[in-house]
């Protein structure tokens, strides 16, 4: 598969756990996401990583926009999931996703004053997070121990 049909399938992927996301106006879906959902979660994270900036390779992403448009969906379905059951926050973080939620948000303010998408990605990304370490010590402190340390 070509990278950008591979970038537009992840996206399509993305949009629909959106589409899904646990949240109070859709009480037929659960709100505990099971351990298998969050590591299809990263792997979609990890298949839709932008190069750094500093990167000698890294030239204007044709994909930017669509990687930043799917990666904000994939952020709101962690916020939401993250909200609704606090189960949701010990699995998630089992699977990686406090990483490559806060990895995207590096990423993406890199971004912000030349992609649009990448604004928004970075504000569903930070309340994310948020959601995700909110009244967990578990995930609160390696946060805080990572961001001390640089």
């Amino acid at each position: 598969m070509e990278q950008g049909e591979s970038v537009e399938h992840a996206s399509q992927q993305c949009a629909a756990y959106h589409q899904r996301s646990p949240h109070p106006s859709r009480p037929h879906l659960s709100a505990s996401v099971d351990l298998a959902t969050w590591l299809d979660v990263h792997r979609l994270f990890e298949s839709l990583k932008v190069a750094p900036v500093d990167d000698a390779s890294n030239t204007d992403d044709p994909l930017l926009a669509v990687k930043a448009e799917a990666l904000s969906d994939l952020c709101m379905f962690v916020r939401n999931a993250a909200a609704m059951d606090n189960s949701n926050q010990n699995k998630a973080g089992d699977a990686g996703i406090v990483g490559d939620v806060r990895q995207t948000i590096a990423d993406m303010i890199q971004r912000e004053e030349t992609c649009s998408e990448a604004m928004r990605c970075v504000t569903v990304s930070a309340q994310a997070l948020s959601n995700l370490v909110t009244g967990s010590r578990q995930l609160q402190q390696p946060l805080v121990e990572q961001e001390l340390a640089t």
